[in-house]
């Protein structure tokens, strides 16, 4: 509980000021807030003891709690967990028609994380969590195709850029624990081409999730919850996709190709996928 002078504005940038609260009105100090992108009025209570989370009677703040016992189960999980806040540093992107190219936006800081601990081979298995997803649908996911390099490297092909800076050094590392190069009578890991694999965009989602033809190489993400509103046939497609999961684990990436001769990911390649879960129904938001 905070009982304390609280302050017209917000000189802690990560959570805020003190609140004036009565007794019957205990609250935790917030771990964090993070500006809303659209501000909407705040409560009668919310204004009465000046909370963090408004200006005036405008509420323009989101807000988390101090998460004690998620850490508690993530410290005993040791090297397998990734700690990050659930209140974005940054909330527009540098280039909005590219949010994934900007190591500070939203939840692009824990993938880069993620990225640093985790190699898995999630294509075309079934996931075990929902995913995190944006207000156009794209889900928060990071995939690097890491190949040895037998001419020049190519991320110019159809659904590949150029890797960000932050991720080279995290793939390079896992590529060499891993035993695919570094060692003796290997080659480098500097020396592997690493190409990332581009979200299939907001205006081919539906027809990639449910299996219809002009999407452009890339990826998708398909559970459930893209049935809603689809017509028979497309909830037939997603359903023949997901029909092989168990009834916990009914989340998939799918994969494009751009034609036989160029498979998402390369024949050979080695996939480094970095994905953020959704939070638990039970968890606060």
């Amino acid at each position: 509980m905070s009982i304390s002078s609280a302050t017209a504005t917000n000189p802690n940038p990560i959570n805020g000021h003190e609140q004036n609260l009565e007794q019957e009105l205990n609250d935790l100090q917030y771990a964090c807030i993070f500006p809303l992108k659209k501000p909407k009025m705040c409560g009668a209570a919310e204004i009465a003891h000046n909370s963090p989370l408004c200006q005036g009677k405008q509420q323009v703040s989101a807000k988390a709690y101090p998460g004690t016992r998620e850490l508690s189960v993530l410290k005993g999980l040791g090297d397998n967990a990734i700690v990050a806040s659930i209140c974005p540093k940054v909330i527009d992107a540098a280039d909005p028609s590219h949010p994934a190219a900007d190591p500070n936006y939203g939840y692009n800081p824990a993938i880069s994380a993620l990225m640093n601990r985790l190699k898995s081979t999630l294509i075309g298995k079934c996931l075990p969590r929902t995913l995190r997803a944006d207000d156009h649908g794209q889900v928060l996911c990071r995939v690097v195709e890491a190949q040895e390099q037998k001419n020049s490297c190519n991320c110019q092909l159809a659904g590949r850029e150029e890797v960000s800076p932050e991720l080279l050094s995290a793939v390079r590392r896992q590529l060499q624990e891993s035993g695919h190069c570094g060692g003796a009578q290997q080659k480098p890991c500097s020396d592997w081409c690493m190409c990332e694999i581009e979200q299939v965009d907001p205006a081919h989602l539906e027809a990639c999730q449910t299996r219809q033809g002009g999407v452009p190489p890339g990826y998708c993400y398909i559970d459930d919850q893209a049935k809603a509103g689809a017509s028979p046939a497309a909830t037939q497609a997603i359903e023949s996709q997901l029909a092989e999961c168990p009834s916990n684990q009914r989340h998939r990436l799918r994969f494009i190709d751009a034609d036989p001769a160029h498979k998402t990911p390369a024949a050979g390649a080695v996939a480094f996928i970095s994905c953020l879960g959704a939070p638990f129904e039970s968890e606060p938001p």
